[in-house]
């Protein structure tokens, strides 16, 4: 059996597993500000979020986005706390969308 009839077999437990699955291939924290009206059009997959990040309301999220610093600054002891600020009102963030910024307080 193929996985594509696997996942859409009439099972209960497979729909339950593949929807658990989707959702742990992401990086959201508790830490993230997330508004009202967000949009997940292809689940969680892949999306990663600094935790920092701020997520105003109705914005929309596809697949493979990350949102954060783009330096080295978890191996760098003495690197300065992330100033991303995050996702403004009504964006629509595409397919594979990076939004990185310098890193540090500037």
């Amino acid at each position: 059996m193929d996985i594509n009839r696997l996942i859409h077999s009439n099972n209960p437990l497979l729909k339950i597993a593949f929807r658990v699955y989707k959702v742990i291939k992401s990086e959201l924290l508790n830490s993230n500000e997330i508004g009202n009206n967000i949009k997940f059009p292809h689940w969680l997959e892949g999306i990663i979020l600094h935790g920092n990040t701020t997520v105003e309301d109705n914005v929309t999220i596809f697949h493979q986005v990350t949102c954060g610093r783009g330096d080295i600054y978890n191996i760098v002891d003495d690197a300065p706390e992330s100033k991303f600020e995050g996702v403004s009102e009504g964006c629509v963030l595409c397919i594979g969308c990076k939004v990185i910024c310098n890193g540090g307080t500037e």
